[in-house]
């Protein structure tokens, strides 16, 4: 089966979720800008430190996620647009 690719305008002033119990996911950005990325249950805090910083040289990607877990997105200067890729 082909991957689906959904694109998302984040903001930085909240979290978004991107993804939602996919087996795999990628994020990826297609500016110039990094944004930042958390797995959980839940989004995180805004002031949290536990997300990764994906950039377009630098995406992320996670493969055998547990049922359920949700992926969130924010962006790390104002106004940005990354695109997740869910196979």
């Amino acid at each position: 089966m082909p991957a689906e690719t959904v694109s998302f305008t984040l903001a930085n002033s909240a979290w978004t979720e991107v993804a939602y119990n996919a087996e795999h996911v990628t994020v990826a950005t297609n500016t110039t800008h990094a944004c930042a990325v958390h797995a959980g249950a839940a989004a995180p805090a805004l002031d949290t430190a536990a997300y990764v910083v994906v950039t377009a040289a630098r995406p992320f990607a996670l493969a055998g996620l547990p049922a359920g877990t949700r992926i969130f997105a924010r962006a790390l200067a104002a106004g940005m647009t990354a695109v997740v890729v869910r196979g």
